[in-house]
């Protein structure tokens, strides 16, 4: 099988269905798309409500202070305190600010502009002053929230407010995260002979920046047979596996993808840093993803087919096209594609790009800095081109 070019592997990533609907609960929804819209229950606010905290009156003032109504009504002549929000006791003719009031002893009146004494006209507010009549907000059935959002704690908030006590949403895809770190170092610095597994450090954080719903890591085997039985039991959408620090570990994930009778899409990347990749299939529908040892090129992978796979699945395809932007700075040309890390900044009339080029520990050195990566076709590279760029999760 010819390996793929980033455009060929992005659209295999892409073909795969949303997964379905489910109604949850309110907080189960967050991160999710919203497949129905939201309409108001009933009515906003379902009574008239103080605009501002202060003072409920009823007539001409200086006001009577009520600290309580036994039969929940304002008599003439009378106030009573009230807070923000607060639904208003019958009979108000107009809520008093508290920051615009002056009391003096059991009344209450409308202050001077500096607070020193009554106003000229204490005792006259224009009626239905600071009050929010009922139903002004919303109706009930009045649409609220359109489908296709991303639901977060705010969507939350106001699903509630109007009555809502569950969503239906597309969820978020769910990733097993299995790691192959035979030969590697799970913890501390590098030695002599022995790396730390930095794609495996990755995975998981990687996938929940990307929106995904990440399953506890599985320690993973580097012999065909056990890798397939971990695979096939990893209860997930997607199935990350990296590579040990052995020879031919990528080509051991593909035998046991093989045990497993799964399809394989994508067996390599023409693309520079990219190389061997496997993405495959299984007969239930689930995608694996098995990556390579070297950093870079699991960067450029999960960049090109891990994130337009998850926003595919949840049902946001359109997330994972490149975004278009200008070469600031020249690179030297080659006969092959490449993905260069780039700094983005946003111009008034064309996005530019910084290219950083792979660089240092382990060519690491520019994704502490890089928001995307920019796909540079063969033959390109000149200031003042432009280019598709990924942009990397978490990045601004």
């Amino acid at each position: 099988m010819q390996d793929a070019s980033w455009q060929r592997a992005a659209s295999i990533a892409r073909q795969v269905e949303p997964l379905p609907p489910t109604r949850v609960g309110l907080n189960a929804a967050v991160g999710g798309i919203l497949a129905q819209p939201v309409a108001a229950v009933t009515s906003l606010p379902v009574a008239d409500c103080a605009e501002v905290a202060g003072w409920a009156t009823c007539g001409i003032g200086p006001w009577e202070i009520l600290s309580s109504l036994p039969d929940g009504h304002l008599l003439d002549g009378t106030a009573t305190p009230l807070g923000q929000g607060q639904v208003l006791p019958q009979g108000t003719d107009s809520v008093l600010a508290a920051d615009l009031a002056f009391r003096e002893g059991d009344r209450v009146m409308l202050a001077r502009p500096d607070g020193s004494g009554p106003a000229m006209r204490s005792g006259w507010l224009e009626p239905g002053l600071h009050i929010i009549p009922e139903g002004s907000w919303t109706r009930q059935g009045d649409p609220l929230i359109k489908p296709g959002v991303t639901v977060t704690p705010g969507t939350v908030a106001l699903a509630a407010a109007a009555g809502v006590d569950d969503l239906t949403v597309i969820p978020p895809p769910s990733v097993a995260v299995i790691l192959r770190q035979d030969g590697y170092l799970p913890i501390g610095p590098a030695r002599r002979g022995k790396d730390r597994a930095l794609v495996g450090e990755m995975l998981a954080s990687w996938a929940m920046t990307a929106g995904a719903r990440c399953l506890p890591e599985l320690d993973g085997s580097d012999q065909a047979a056990e890798l397939a039985a971990q695979i096939d039991a990893a209860g997930a959408d997607v199935v990350l596996v990296s590579a040990s620090a052995h020879p031919g570990s990528l080509e051991r994930a593909g035998e046991a993808l093989g045990r497993l009778g799964a399809e394989t899409l994508i067996e390599g990347l023409a693309i520079s840093p990219g190389g061997p990749v496997i993405l495959a299939e299984l007969r239930d529908g689930r995608r694996v993803l098995a990556l390579p040892h070297t950093a870079d090129s699991a960067t450029v992978a999960l960049a090109t087919i891990l994130d337009p796979m998850l926003e595919q699945l949840a049902g946001i395809p359109k997330a994972g096209h490149p975004v278009t932007a200008m070469l600031r700075s020249s690179l030297p040309l080659a006969d092959h594609d490449r993905a260069v890390p780039v700094v983005l900044e946003v111009g008034e009339l064309a996005d530019l790009v910084d290219p950083v080029p792979w660089h240092g520990p382990y060519g690491l050195a520019p994704l502490g800095q890089a928001d995307g990566l920019a796909l540079i076709a063969a033959g390109r590279g000149l200031p003042s081109e432009s280019v598709p760029v990924l942009k990397l999760p978490g990045a601004r």
